[in-house]
């Protein structure tokens, strides 16, 4: 970004890399979409807005499964989840998530990051939310998922 801020290009266009803009006056594009940026937030940017056709486009693979029914809807407890870094945690979060848990008293959490296959990392992490107040039978930690080639 510092780079960016001393404009040493003289068209600068942002996109994926910071999909909320950049903030700086010397970036001049930012490439986007209707739906990810909404008309109604364009004068927030400093950046002028140039709508693609769909500026994040997602297809699953053809070898994922179909969507199971919710499991909730069947009276099975619900599980709530984080697929993020670890790192991104905070006490408050985990408090957030102890508070919610203790409302909910049959259901859990999955945590996935691929940071928590390191077995140190893991049982560090473990510890917080245990000091947080969340019991281990209420938690599943997950690491990194390999991806399939086809």
């Amino acid at each position: 970004m510092l780079a960016f801020a001393r404009k040493p290009a003289p068209v600068q266009i942002t996109a994926w890399g910071y999909a909320t803009g950049t903030g700086l006056k010397t970036m001049d594009y930012f490439f986007a979409d209707p739906v990810l940026v909404p008309a109604g937030e364009r004068e927030l940017y400093a950046e002028q807005i140039v709508d693609l056709p769909c500026a994040i486009c997602y297809e699953p693979p053809g070898y994922l499964p179909e969507v199971s029914a919710l499991p909730a809807l069947s009276g099975r407890p619900v599980t709530f989840g984080s697929v993020n870094r670890h790192q991104k945690m905070s006490a408050g979060v985990i408090s957030l998530w102890a508070r919610i848990l203790a409302a909910l008293p049959d259901s859990g959490l999955l945590i996935k990051d691929s940071w928590l296959d390191n077995p140190r990392i893991r049982q560090a992490f473990m510890e917080r939310l245990r000091a947080g107040g969340i019991e281990d039978r209420r938690v599943r930690l997950l690491g990194a998922s390999p991806q399939a080639s086809t």
